[in-house]
């Protein structure tokens, strides 16, 4: 019996060490996943700890949804903006798009790379209607817009379904 509720002990004890250890990365494919300034940025994410991170916002603006109740707001930064939905009380990421050419895809794609670029780095026929690029990639898009050749817009999405 002793045997028993040793063995019952440290299966418990392991389960809970297990449980409160810290979840386990999500793999890359899982979605897109952009870094700013060290601070990593899901789509769907849970947006305050990346509002936290990424410090005071140039401008915040808020508009009504159109896919969810309530309000989204989209935070202004210096490089890009992002723009978080309500879902079930929280506010997520549902939206980052570059506003110049300082920061890059993980991959390196950035405000103005070339189509070329683009095709090497995201496989050969990636653009439909002569210059739009989307790829889906888990819950999230990446969409690249190309004019006269050159990448003209950056923006990461979270699908809704």
């Amino acid at each position: 019996m002793k045997k028993i509720c040793v063995l019952l002990l440290i299966v418990c004890t392991v389960l809970w060490i297990c449980g409160c250890s810290a979840p386990a990365p999500q793999p890359a494919e899982s979605g897109f996943v952009l870094t700013v300034a060290d601070c990593t940025i899901t789509m769907g994410a849970e947006a305050a700890p990346i509002l936290a991170a990424l410090g005071k916002p140039v401008t915040v603006t808020e508009e009504a949804s159109c896919a969810f109740d309530g309000t989204e707001k989209t935070y202004r930064y210096e490089h890009f903006c992002l723009t978080t939905c309500p879902v079930n009380g929280a506010e997520i990421v549902c939206r980052v798009w570059f506003t110049d050419d300082s920061l890059s895809t993980a991959e390196g794609i950035r405000i103005g790379s070339s189509r070329d670029a683009v095709a090497q780095t995201y496989g050969g026929d990636v653009f439909k209607d002569d210059g739009l690029c989307v790829l889906n990639r888990g819950e999230s898009s990446l969409t690249i817009l190309l004019t006269n050749g050159a990448v003209t817009s950056v923006q990461y999405a979270l699908i809704i379904k």
